[in-house]
């Protein structure tokens, strides 16, 4: 099985693992090491000063800006496939640079295969009556057979008189073979391809704009479901267990906008580590989860202004907070126990929780009380549920769509009915029109 590259790096509190699940051309380069021990010291030789010699064994010619051939490239290359190194877009560029130079290299002297020797020419009396140039290989049929040392001769595939034919001598297809075993070159061009699938988890500490985290969807989503009187009491958000929440949920993102974002919001830039965002989570403070909820566009919770440590929604006047929540109203007119009436049904105080203007509410509340008792348990159970598993929202839609039906009366018109500018000042609906609206909050509710 190819190993598997996984790496965790820290920068300013934040945390990225770097995950390449498809690892082969790690372990085909791990594998090439071994098979070509003494061929890659002739790579790294052929061609550049030797150490013996005042000048290069052979003139070579200067291929990609590398004047030295593999050793301005291979060394580096050994450091990048380090399993103990990130893997970042400088280092994908630099394999890029690699594979254009290996393949612009072909057949020019920067190839193994274009290394030359002079092999003797005999007559049939074993008299040297000349020589002619090979590529690849010394050790020629000709030179074994004329040698006066201990010389094996090597393949004929191995060398060539033709200056237009490629010698496949071991350094060459080290380099440049397709086959089993497969060469530097295909090697690098699989790790490109793989290098695209590598998962990015990023674990978010410390953020210097915490309102840029709304513009994330799944954590918008979150947050924004947090809303409800379960976290937020009187207005007063509940900061600290918020931030609990968060902190034990995994994100996704959706698209490359949002994959800046995380980006740069964890520090990370794509030179450092390179992938694609496979998840993320957001482990912040409770003073920063309230700085976060300034980009929300929701002010109320159960009818009370947004309002914490940090955050405060609340309208002002003389720089106090002036906003009355429906919890007083109601307290003030609605839940009073009235001569011969009762407190506002269950049901109903719920909607009026979840933004219900509490005039609708009060102009319903006797159509509302006069319906069965298991009717009303029915109903209350329904959104009891919701409340109680963070579904406060679908309760706001149904406040939504009562309050939008009040509103198509207009009063302009008709004079009867209500055409408020205010959503508290709700006038005198008509009866055969509370009944109708009555019917229909009923009917939102069964539905859910």
């Amino acid at each position: 099985m190819p190993k598997m590259k996984k790496k965790t790096k820290t920068k300013n509190g934040n945390t990225v693992v770097q995950e390449l699940k498809s690892t082969q051309f790690f372990a085909d380069f791990e594998k090439w090491k071994d098979d070509h021990d003494e061929g890659i010291s002739f790579i790294l030789n052929h061609g550049i000063q030797s150490s013996k010699t005042a000048k290069r064994k052979v003139t070579m010619e200067t291929i990609e800006g590398a004047s030295r051939g593999h050793r301005d490239h291979l060394p580096k290359l050994m450091e990048v496939m380090d399993y103990d190194e990130f893997i970042g877009a400088k280092e994908i560029e630099y394999i890029k640079k690699y594979i254009k130079f290996i393949e612009a290299a072909k057949g020019t002297t920067a190839d193994p295969a274009k290394v030359s020797f002079h092999d003797k020419i005999y007559n049939k009396d074993g008299k040297v009556v000349g020589k002619r140039k090979v590529w690849g290989h010394y050790a020629t049929k000709t030179f074994v057979e004329n040698s006066k040392g201990d010389h094996t001769e090597v393949p004929e595939s191995y060398y060539t008189y033709n200056a237009n034919e490629l010698a496949q001598n071991p350094p060459h297809k080290a380099i440049y073979s397709e086959k089993s075993p497969r060469g530097l070159l295909p090697i690098l061009q699989d790790a490109l391809k793989e290098l695209d699938d590598a998962d990015l988890k990023f674990e978010i500490t410390r953020v210097s704009n915490p309102k840029e985290l709304y513009n994330l969807s799944e954590v918008r989503q979150f947050l924004e479901s947090q809303l409800t009187p379960s976290f937020v009491k009187e207005g007063k958000i509940n900061a600290r267990a918020i931030a609990t929440n968060l902190a034990g949920k995994k994100f996704g993102v959706s698209g490359e906008a949002e994959e800046a974002i995380v980006r740069r919001l964890s520090g990370f830039s794509e030179d450092e580590v390179a992938g694609d965002v496979e998840e993320f989570t957001v482990k912040i403070s409770p003073t920063v989860v309230e700085r976060a909820y300034l980009a929300s566009k929701k002010k109320k919770v159960g009818g009370f202004y947004l309002h914490g440590k940090v955050l405060d929604k609340r309208p002002r006047r003389g720089g106090e907070p002036v906003a009355k929540s429906w919890l007083d109203i109601l307290k003030r007119k609605g839940l009073k126990r009235r001569r011969g009436g009762s407190l506002m049904v269950h049901w109903l105080q719920m909607l009026v929780q979840y933004d219900l203007p509490l005039a609708i509410a009060q102009q319903l509340r006797d159509y509302a009380d006069s319906a069965s008792k298991g009717k009303k348990h029915e109903l209350s159970k329904r959104l009891s549920w919701l409340d109680q598993h963070n579904q406060g929202a679908k309760i706001g839609e149904i406040s939504k769509e009562i309050e939008e039906l009040v509103r198509r009366y207009d009063a302009s018109k008709s004079h009867v009915g209500v055409a408020p500018l205010n959503r508290e000042d709700y006038t005198t609906i008509t009866q055969p029109q509370i009944e109708q609206i009555t019917r229909y909050a009923i009917h939102l509710i069964e539905q859910v």
